[in-house]
Formats: C-alpha cells, structure tokens, sequence
C-alpha cells in the first residue's frame, strides 16, 4: 500500500510539473517562488556582432531638393552616406535638442515651405522627440514632445532643423552647433547631387493631397530572389539553453521542434522561423530605460544566432499592466537594395521587460539581389488611385508615397519579391500596389 501511494503521490507530481511548464512556456506566467531566469548567453562565447541603435534607427531613405530637381537617396548611397555620416548628424541633433528646442504649429503653406530647397531625412518609425534623443545616446527632454518621423534641414537656413510627421501640424524646431559638413558642400554646389531622380507626384484635384510629395522617377528596380534560412533546431536550442540535460524536446505533427526546461521554451519550425519566450519572475527590478531595451534585444538577437540582415526598427509601442507585465514591444523591419521589405511577417518580433527578453521571434530569410531588373509599369499616380479605391473614402489624405519590396511568404522555399508602391494615408494606414501588375495589399498602421 505504502509503495503504490508513494507511486501515485509521484504520478501527481510529475503531471503537476508536466502542466506548470507547459503554462509557463506558452502563457508565459511563473509561480511566485519562479527565480529570474539567468541572464541567456552569460556562460557562451560565441557572439556575433549586432547592429548598433544608430544602425537601426538609421533614415529610411533620404530627399535632396532644389530650385532645379531633385533627387533619392537610399540607405548604402554615398549622398545618404554623406549626409547620415555613420550617426554624426544624430549627435547634432541631440547636442541641438538638449541646448534648447521649440514645439510650434504650423499653419499649411509653413508646412509646404518645409520641403521647398530641403534635405528631408525620413525616419524608419514615427516615435516621440524625446524617443528618438533617447535613442540616439541623449538624455531626452521634458514630456515625450510629439510623435515625428522626419527631419527637414532648410538649404537657406541650415543650422536650423524641423523635426515633423507627415500629415501633422505640431513641430519640434532646434539650431544646430554647426553645419552638417556635406549640406555646406551643397549649399556651394549649384548642381543637384548624383542621387536617384525624383519628380514631384501629380494627381488629379480632387485627391486630397499632402503638398511636397516626391516620388523615384526611375523605370526600374534591382530582381531579388528570397530563400528561406535552413536552421538547425539542435544547434538553435545549443545557444539558448546552457544545461541541455534539463530541457525537454518535442517534436510536433508539422515538423516544428520544442524545447523546454520549465523557464524557458524554444519551437524552431521547419520553415526557419523560431519563437522563444521566458517564464514571468514575480520581483521586479524595474523597467529599462528606451535604449537599455533596444540594447539588450541586440544582444540577445547576436548571442542566439543574429539579427536579420538589413534590419531596422520598424515599430515600438510600451505594454502596461502589472509591473512583471510591463516593458517594451518591438518590431523589425528589414531591406534590400535600399528599400524596405514589407510583408504578414516581421523579421523580429519580441519584448523586453524588466529581466530582459521575454518573448523573440524571428523569421529569418535570405535575400539575393540580381543584376537583372524589374520594370515598373504602374506609375505612382496610377497607384494613389488604385488605393483610395480600396478605402472607400474618396476624401482620405495621402500624406506619402514610396517604393518598397514585398514578400507573401508563401510556403515556397525560393521565390520573387514583388515591387510595391506604398501609399500612406493620414491617420497611419497603407495600401501596397504591386508596380507591376497593380495587385493590392492592405499594408496596415505604419
């Protein structure tokens, strides 16, 4: 009797054990006497090296306009290399944002002579000023300011700069120390520099139209192939858990691998996407500051494999709720050949809360930029039309309109990213026109 007792006391215990994991792992909620889980990556040596903040807050591309044109500038340009100089105009920025800065509304024909004779800098992720200073290495200002996504340095004025969102009427205006070194080389050249041509978007009158809107004038883009990332689920789990004997695996009905020691899981699909998440310790040490998170989820994303190439911030929103609850949510985007690829699939989704990394996923894919080309049919202006027909809002303001790539992530282990017109509406959402074909997506917030 004492044998079969103690044989069921077990059996309770270990279904008990069995269900608490799986609740940890995907609820992520731990029981009040959970230990913060040990700092990952602490005991391993390998480490590849991540992007920097400035890396990924980097522009998204950039616009030279003068009296006789104007012209493109992408991420790997050397106008944009000239311009951005690796950070230094960041450092202006925030050198100028901490010394004294002015908040204003501007009326519409202010906003319009914000992009007459401008180099306008356009930013991957609309944040709040004191976001972006504090991203960019400065201490932030008092109140978080208002939410921008772009720079505007005035050619006849340039010390001064205008941080502004498209589409809005608030304003951040600072004076920088000095003149960014290559704006004072085109303040003395009379000739545009070589850059992509861009030509002012011209639609009909009855679209209600933010003035100043550029778009590429070039009849073609790089052909890019996306393969999906072959990953190892053995070596993945090796740079996640450092005491494997403690670590459950199993393997699911659709190839899909778990692993799990209790605090932490692991699930690495056949498709080369992972998902990690960490059990919820009741203490709390904290909320990190903006840029601590960012930092950590770098090195996080470079001890556990790496960051996807080309990525950037994409979007950053704060979670509330109980103070184990809290902490930050991210999302990268990633480029190819100067231009964002947009898709269902975010190249890196997590959180990070006041221990660290909470929950990663990351969808990595390889990206092969061709010497041929794909010629865009559709014009810009073809496209606008094409998506104010999908609002159903005939009076809808489009306050941008850009390139990208696309990727349907279909279930293909090879295929073609397509070429997509972007058009942003006030209030955030997007329309995706494919520049070929005019097949529509709706891109969602910004």
């Amino acid at each position: 009797m004492r044998v079969e007792k103690a044989k069921t006391v077990a059996l309770v215990i270990l279904v008990t054990s069995s269900l608490l994991m799986s609740g940890w792992l995907w609820l992520g909620v731990g029981g009040a006497a959970l230990a913060p889980p040990t700092p990952l990556g602490a005991e391993r040596a390998t480490r590849l090296e991540g992007p920097s903040l400035r890396e990924l807050t980097a522009p998204e591309r950039m616009i030279i306009r003068r009296a006789g044109g104007a012209v493109y500038a992408y991420p790997g340009s050397t106008v944009y290399e000239r311009i951005w100089e690796d950070g230094r105009l960041a450092a202006l920025v925030v050198a100028a944002s901490e010394e004294r800065i002015q908040r204003q509304e501007l009326d519409p024909d202010e906003l319009q002579r914000l992009r007459e004779e401008t180099v306008e800098i356009v930013l991957p992720v609309r944040l709040s000023w004191s976001s972006w200073l504090l991203l960019w290495g400065g201490s932030g200002i008092r109140g978080v300011g208002p939410a921008v996504d772009r720079l505007s340095i005035a050619l006849q004025d340039p010390t001064r700069v205008v941080a502004w969102a498209a589409g809005e009427r608030e304003v951040v205006t600072m004076r920088l120390p000095v003149v960014p070194d290559y704006v004072a080389r085109l303040l003395g050249d009379a000739e545009l520099p070589a850059g992509l041509p861009a030509r002012p978007l011209q639609v009909s009158s009855e679209v209600s139209l933010l003035s100043g809107i550029y778009v590429p004038d070039i009849p073609s883009v790089p052909r890019v192939i996306c393969r999906t990332a072959r990953v190892d689920p053995e070596e993945m789990a090796a740079s996640f858990f450092v005491d494997r004997s403690l670590v459950r695996r199993i393997v699911e009905k659709d190839g899909a691998v778990i692993y799990t020691d209790g605090q932490q899981g692991l699930r690495v699909y056949p498709s080369g996407m992972l998902e990690y998440c960490a059990a919820l310790p009741q203490a709390d040490p904290g909320l990190p500051q903006l840029g601590a998170a960012l930092r950590q989820l770098c090195d996080f994303a470079s001890t556990h494999g790496r960051c996807p190439p080309g990525c950037f911030l994409a979007q950053v929103s704060i979670m509330g709720g109980l103070p184990a609850h809290q902490g930050y949510s991210f999302v990268f985007g990633m480029r190819c050949a100067g231009l964002p690829v947009l898709g269902p699939r975010a190249a890196l989704e997590a959180t990070v809360g006041p221990y660290g990394v909470r929950t990663y996923v990351r969808y990595l894919r390889e990206l092969e930029v061709h010497q041929s080309r794909l010629p865009l049919i559709l014009a810009a202006e073809e496209a606008v039309h094409l998506a104010l027909e999908v609002t159903e809002n005939p009076h809808a303001q489009v306050v941008d309109v850009y390139l990208a790539y696309y990727d349907p992530s279909a279930p293909t282990w090879e295929r073609q990213l397509r070429v997509v017109w972007v058009v942003a509406f006030a209030g955030g959402r997007t329309v995706l026109v494919d520049a070929r074909d005019g097949t529509i997506w709706d891109g969602g917030p910004r």
